[in-house]
Parts: structure tokens; sequence; C-alpha cells
């Protein structure tokens, strides 16, 4: 619904410079899609996260063990790329 009356309030802003501003119109198929695959990924989510939380450990979480180096450092280098991403996210928009 939202999209609906954001498409509807984007072509009365832009009509006449728009070019064919009356065929423009929402495809319901894609927006199902698009919301069925992230829900679906917000609860695949979800689910490894409370999997991960269930499992017992014996470390505690400030201390990083010897074996677990190299898992430790993906990790970090995922929040990198992460705080990266969303970085040029962020100057790409201004």
């Amino acid at each position: 619904m939202l999209a609906a009356w954001g498409s509807d309030a984007l072509v009365a802003l832009a009509a006449d410079r728009l070019p064919r501003a009356d065929a423009v119109r929402i495809d319901w198929t894609v927006l199902g899609f698009a919301f069925l695959l992230s829900v679906a990924t917000a609860a695949g989510l979800s689910v490894l996260a409370a999997w991960r939380a269930t499992r017992a450990t014996v470390a505690p979480f400030n201390v990083r063990t010897a074996g677990a180096a190299p898992r430790a450092r993906l990790l970090d280098a995922l929040v990198v790329a992460q705080v990266a991403l969303a970085l040029g996210k962020l100057v790409q928009s201004t």
C-alpha cells in the first residue's frame, strides 16, 4: 500500500519531466517476491542466531582462545566489510 501511494506521489510530482508517466505502475509479482525473500532471510538468520546462542561456551566472551584465532579474524573481517559497505552507501546517498 505504501508502494502504491509513493509511486502515485512521485508520478504526480514529476509528471512533466517523466517520459511515459502514465505507464508507471507497480509490478505486484516482483513486490511480493521481494517481500517473501526478505521474510525468508530474516527468519533464516533469526533461526541461525538462536541456534548459535544455545550452544554452550566454556571460554569467557571477552577472551579469545588459541583455536579460535582464524574464526575470530574472519568475523572481524566481516564486521569491517559491513561497516565499509554501510559507509559507502551513506556517501553515495548524499
